[in-house]
């Protein structure tokens, strides 16, 4: 209703009436009643209703906007009265409340209604109807959006910190959803806290594993809920022969030291929303009309020019020249990357105390590190024995859950606010182990990195084993 509204105010032109002047009143009461009955149902205000219904016969907005705020007083009378009448028994009600009705609240609204009213007045009746419409239509239009603070969003919970951060920087709440032991969001946990109210899903390809985007888009689809693709680590995978960071409304791509595409530091937005992209950028800094650098949708940026907040989130020149040249080398990584994953995650495999879980059957990756689970590792102990086994034969293995104030550690995220359990992805966490894995790799290292892998789990193990006879 607030955007249908929002629409008449905007757009509206004086020849669209429904007639030329307020019906006789058997008319004025039929409609008098309706408003009354809508505006009850609805919870909102009969000047949402009245104030159009009067500008579609004939008034001007002053006339209806004036007309709204004298029954307005008519209306409060009656109706504080009966709050205060049906709440009357009520206990816990804040302090200086009579029924529902708070006379300190009371105390402080009124002076400022009395002393702002005539202002108000004098500008509505100073500013030209179509300035005041508009007006009136960017304010419902804003309200109807929601877009409030605290908005929740949902994101896996095994992420990396930056993606909570950006959450919070933007004002809103993360949800942090469970992840499973394949690295992929739980879909039952994510359809559950969908359904709890969501205003937004951002989802994070960890690692570059895909979680069941079929599943997530068909979701948030049938809720509304606009999806984020962070493929920080994804550029060139692909679902169903889609790139990913293109299914969700918007997709983000990194750029930084270890991603397949390297500039020290940096990334890149990508949408096929055209005022999503003018706003994007004209909010990076792109200030006054830096935006016309940007040969993309110029037909939009003058719509949004002055109307943003700037922020000083522009790529550098030095990080987009050495980014530019690279473009071309990305199927050959994508290539190399993916075949050296497959070949150690062979190997790894192989062993009974390793596991690289495989890819969904929708999922093509492009893998730059690997990651696999121990198995049979009961204990911390015995987790934190096989990485130094790993480390001391030249091999850098991380423990997401183990590493201290690791970034990926959900628990360390302590500036999120209060979350379910998570069990299940801190169990994961606790085993599930990450090595880097770049394209540019030969055999003879993919060798050396799988069998340095392999006999420290088995090394571990076989100590285990031993100090377990030992016992017996």
């Amino acid at each position: 209703i607030a955007l249908l509204v929002a629409a008449n105010m905007a757009f509206a032109k004086s020849s669209w009436q429904l007639a030329a002047d307020l019906p006789g009143r058997p008319g004025r009461d039929a409609i008098g009643a309706t408003i009354g009955f809508l505006s009850t149902l609805m919870g909102i205000g009969g000047g949402t209703f009245g104030n159009t219904v009067m500008t579609l016969c004939g008034r001007t907005i002053h006339q209806a906007v004036a007309t709204s705020a004298g029954l307005g007083l008519i209306i409060a009378v009656p109706g504080a009265l009966g709050f205060i009448i049906s709440g009357w028994d009520e206990t816990g009600t804040p302090p200086g409340s009579v029924g529902y009705v708070n006379f300190i609240a009371f105390a402080c609204i009124v002076p400022a209604t009395i002393l702002m009213a005539p202002v108000g007045a004098r500008m509505a009746h100073r500013l030209p109807q179509k300035t005041l419409k508009r007006g009136c239509a960017l304010f419902l239009a804003m309200k109807a959006l929601g877009l409030a603070p605290g908005a929740r969003v949902l994101l896996p919970a095994f992420t990396f910190a930056a993606v909570p951060s950006s959450v919070v920087h933007a004002g809103c709440q993360p949800v942090l959803v469970e992840v499973g032991a394949n690295y992929r969001l739980d879909m039952a946990d994510f359809e559950a806290k969908l359904h709890q109210g969501a205003e937004a899903a951002i989802i994070s390809h960890m690692r570059g594993h895909t979680s069941d985007m079929d599943a997530i888009m068909a979701l948030c689809e049938a809720a509304g809920v606009p999806v984020i693709e962070d493929a920080a680590h994804s550029l060139g995978t692909l679902w169903s022969g889609r790139k990913i960071g293109t299914l969700g409304r918007i997709g983000c791509f990194s750029f930084q030291s270890f991603k397949l595409m390297n500039a020290g530091e940096g990334g890149m937005l990508i949408t096929e929303d055209a005022d999503l992209i003018a706003r994007a950028i004209i909010m990076s800094g792109a200030y006054e009309h830096n935006w016309k650098k940007h040969p993309v949708v110029q037909d939009r940026f003058a719509a949004w020019q002055n109307k943003l907040p700037l922020y000083n989130m522009r790529m550098n020149n030095l990080s987009a020249t050495v980014l530019r040249p690279q473009i071309l080398e990305v199927p050959r990584r994508v290539r190399d990357g993916r075949a050296n994953h497959d070949y150690v995650a062979e190997r790894l495999n192989a062993s009974p105390w390793l596991s690289v879980p495989p890819p969904l059957q929708q999922e093509s990756r492009a893998p730059d590190s690997i990651q696999f689970n121990l198995v049979g590792f009961e204990t911390d102990a015995e987790t934190e024995a096989f990485q130094k086994t790993a480390g001391d034969k030249g091999v850098a293995v991380q423990v997401f859950g183990l590493s201290k104030d690791n970034a990926r550690a959900f628990w360390n995220w302590q500036f999120i606010g209060r979350q379910s359990p998570l069990e299940g992805t801190r169990a994961m966490l606790m085993r599930a182990c990450d090595v880097r894995l770049p394209a540019r790799l030969k055999q003879p290292e993919l060798d050396f990195i799988a069998g340095a892998l392999v006999t420290a789990a088995e090394v571990v193990k076989d100590q285990g084993n031993q100090h377990g006879r030992a016992v017996a």
